[in-house]
């Protein structure tokens, strides 16, 4: 990659963009083989870049302690309808009807991410990239799990269980079943 290559104008592609252009191969015998690699390949690099969370613990309640709560609750809004403090709070599902990925992106890139006590950026932002990541984790999960319990158990009952796993065993169940 050009080093010199001015990035400042880009735009991710929106979801609507990316269906509209795998339309003519949503059929192709390669097409669901190839997504599947390619989602496979991003969970990699996730687990690769330690973005599977692992150092925060779940049960800790940092996100309480006064001085960050503050902060996120007056000071840092992600979209004009959810501040950080709301974001965090809410259940990975909950946040995936409030925001767009492009929320995400562009909050780290703008000035309101530097607000943030240093002392809770490093659980703040794994904590984010665990909830960013959730979706798209469990969507993928979902056939290997049923692969892996040879479709012996209820869709219902997948879904739910595949709701109780952090990010990392969904992530474990996806190679599992590939292998």
């Amino acid at each position: 990659m050009d080093h010199s290559t001015d990035l400042s104008s880009f735009d991710f592609p929106t979801e609507a963009l990316l269906v509209e252009e795998s339309r003519p191969w949503r059929y192709h015998v390669h097409f669901k083989l190839r997504l599947t690699t390619g989602a496979l390949a991003m969970m990699k690099l996730f687990s690769d870049c330690g973005l599977f969370k692992k150092s925060v613990n779940l049960d800790e309640y940092w996100f309480d302690e006064e001085e960050f709560a503050k902060e996120a609750k007056e000071m840092i809004m992600i979209n004009p309808r959810v501040s950080l403090y709301d974001l965090i709070r809410k259940r990975p599902e909950e946040t995936t009807k409030l925001l767009q990925y492009s929320d995400y992106f562009n909050f780290k890139g703008s000035k309101k991410s530097w607000v943030v006590p240093k002392k809770y950026k490093q659980a703040c932002a794994e904590h984010l990239c665990e909830k960013l990541m959730r979706g798209f984790c469990q969507q993928w999960t979902i056939e290997p799990f049923l692969k892996l319990t040879r479709n012996q158990l209820p869709i219902e009952i997948c879904n739910k269980i595949i709701e109780l796993l952090i990010n990392e065993d969904l992530y474990n169940i996806c190679l599992a079943a590939n292998i």
